[in-house]
């Protein structure tokens, strides 16, 4: 009867333990497949290109691509995140990969470069408060013209949060700053930390140049002269501040930087006749543009001044020489100014001078013994201003030469005159 009674007793502890250890292995399950089901949300990407085929090929090759690589080069220029970074030392451990996602809104991004963009993400964040609501990089990496990626231009700074606040799902975005991508293609990749390079979400970047208007002025000039080529460059009504005008004129080209919307160039132009001329702009961001305008290159006449070198004696009387210009067509210069010490205009076709100096002979004085030079002479340059760029300017060279007379009795030796001894030399 004993024996019946313990019997029971073990048969009923036995039975209560394993009712025990189903319901805890049940609870058990629950949990993980509540934690299962948390992990495997998928948000989906919203795609608006043609390419769409194209980009998944080019994101799967990024992905085998991504997870290959054993360390990510360091970052040139970090790119700005529209989302606050922790600036603090977190509470909450390093969250693993799969318990949190991040997915681009859209799977390929086309914008201007000049422009820069703002690219959308969502977070759907880990809900477990013993780790950090996220903790992600942002890389940017050139794609090739096989369509991986060829190297990592630059990485972001950590991104984390363990913020009540940022357990929700939420809309975030990755700023691409104006010019801070060249035109191209990139892929942008959101990774959990530099222990694990897998790709949490990807997207394609195609940074584009865009179109310019520009113009090109005519410009007319006289032969011998120079000519102003003038290109002036804008984009939706404003002025570009980069790139290069190549002005190409006559076989020639010159290469002008752009500033504020303007390129100019001199250029003299030896040659009549009419030349048209191409301007072509060229930038890092801006679609190359060239433009055409006409130069118009008059005749113009070469001239040649009409003066001989002077000499005169030694007197008190203002004695003129006079300067004539003459045209390559044959003809007299009727207008112009002559310059040699002063400027004198042209007066039916000639310009009147006169020495510039009054007495160049006399050479000094010791009491009653005074001192000449026999012949002094001084060489001058003769200038042509021309009143009409029809004639081109000239110059020339011309000696002026005095020859000692005494002024008073007409000698043109050393002699004696009213107590004074006048010595000429030289």
């Amino acid at each position: 009867m004993l024996n019946k009674k313990i019997y029971m007793i073990l048969l009923l502890l036995t039975v209560s333990i394993c009712a025990i250890s189903t319901v805890s292995a049940a609870d058990n399950v629950t949990d993980a497949m509540a934690i299962d089901d948390a992990v495997s949300d998928d948000v989906v990407a919203v795609i608006n290109d043609d390419t769409s085929n194209e980009t998944d090929d080019v994101i799967n090759e990024i992905k085998t691509d991504v997870k290959s690589e054993d360390k990510l080069a360091s970052p040139q220029n970090d790119t700005a995140l529209a989302v606050e970074e922790s600036s603090e030392v977190l509470s909450a451990s390093s969250t693993p990969a799969n318990l949190y996602k991040i997915n681009f809104t859209q799977t390929t991004y086309s914008f201007a470069a000049v422009n820069g963009a703002k690219i959308k993400f969502t977070i759907d964040p880990c809900k477990n408060t013993k780790y950090n609501c996220y903790n992600f990089y942002m890389g940017i990496f050139k794609i090739d013209s096989k369509g991986n990626p060829e190297k990592l231009i630059s990485k972001s700074k950590l991104f984390a949060s363990d913020d009540a606040s940022d357990r929700q799902s939420a809309v975030y975005s990755y700023t691409i700053p104006a010019k801070g991508l060249a035109p191209g293609r990139y892929a942008l990749i959101a990774f959990n930390d530099d222990s694990d390079l897998t790709g949490m979400a990807i997207a394609i970047l195609t940074p584009k140049k865009i179109s310019v208007s520009m113009k090109a002025y005519g410009v007319k000039n006289y032969q011998g002269r120079y000519i102003k080529l003038k290109a002036i460059v804008k984009r939706a009504g404003k002025n570009i501040n980069e790139g290069t005008v190549t002005f190409t004129i006559n076989g020639k080209n010159y290469n002008v930087k752009v500033k504020n919307g303007l390129a100019t160039k001199l250029v003299k132009m030896n040659k009549a006749g009419k030349f048209k001329y191409r301007a072509t702009f060229k930038s890092t961001n801006y679609i190359t543009k060239k433009v055409y305008a006409l130069a118009i290159v008059k005749k113009s006449y070469r001239t040649a001044i009409i003066v001989g070198n002077q000499k005169k004696y030694r007197t008190t009387k203002a004695v003129p020489f006079y300067v004539k210009v003459k045209a390559s067509n044959g003809k007299y210069v009727q207008k112009g100014k002559i310059k040699i010490i002063d400027t004198v205009p042209l007066k039916n076709g000639k310009a009147k001078f006169y020495y510039p100096d009054s007495d160049w002979n006399f050479d000094g004085q010791y009491l009653t013994l005074v001192y000449f030079k026999r012949v002094v002479t001084k060489t001058f340059t003769v200038k042509f201003i021309p009143a009409s760029k029809a004639y081109q300017p000239s110059s020339k060279k011309i000696k002026l030469t005095v020859y000692y007379r005494c002024t008073a009795c007409g000698s043109k030796t050393s002699h004696s005159h009213n107590g004074m001894y006048f010595f000429v030399r030289g």
